[in-house]
């Protein structure tokens, strides 16, 4: 009995968070329909959480290609942040993995093109907790797709290896030991 409420905590916490994270999601989409054209060019303009709030929102109304292509122009403009780069291996990562939709070769490609987001915001900012932690699931991705056994392990090996990595500065960051 005491096993399952320590598995059936972290499941109903997990649930809560997506819950809420929905329901945040659902509040930007309403709001994000109301504004017109107009309104929406003024929110871009403000500051670049706006850019990307509007961004994440185009992304929930299913506009992928519409948000990596603001993402992508917003990376070109700021070439020296590595969150710029990050926000598109993200967009990239929940489109590979959650969109049921797609042919394996698109995942294939989308993955791809996560990790060299990913590795482009790891090279400016090497202590990158969340980078390391989306290259972590980027390699496991990339292993679901793989059909050799061999290298499927490699992947994971790897992605391993990016887990722990993420692992140790998310302690040193608690302990305020440098990092983010």
């Amino acid at each position: 009995m005491a096993a399952d409420l320590v598995v059936a905590e972290p499941v109903a916490a997990e649930h809560e968070i997506t819950g809420v994270a929905d329901r945040l999601r659902r509040v930007a989409l309403a709001e994000f329909e109301r504004r017109d054209a107009s309104t929406q060019a003024l929110a871009k303009r403000f500051t670049i959480r706006g850019r990307v709030a509007i961004v994440d929102t185009a992304g929930a109304q299913g506009q992928f290609d519409k948000t990596i292509e603001a993402l992508t122009e917003r990376s070109r403009r700021e070439p020296n942040n590595p969150e710029a780069f990050y926000f598109i291996g993200t967009f990239f990562w929940e489109k590979a993995y959650r969109d049921f939709t797609l042919k394996e070769s698109q995942k294939r490609e989308y993955v791809a093109k996560g990790m060299e987001a990913i590795d482009k915001a790891m090279a400016l900012k090497p202590d990158y907790m969340e980078a390391i932690t989306y290259k972590n699931l980027l390699l496991r991705s990339q292993a679901l797709l793989e059909k050799d056994p061999k290298v499927q392990q490699a992947l994971l090996k790897e992605a391993d290896q990016f887990r722990d990595r993420a692992t140790q500065l998310q302690k040193k960051k608690v302990a305020g030991v440098g990092g983010n």
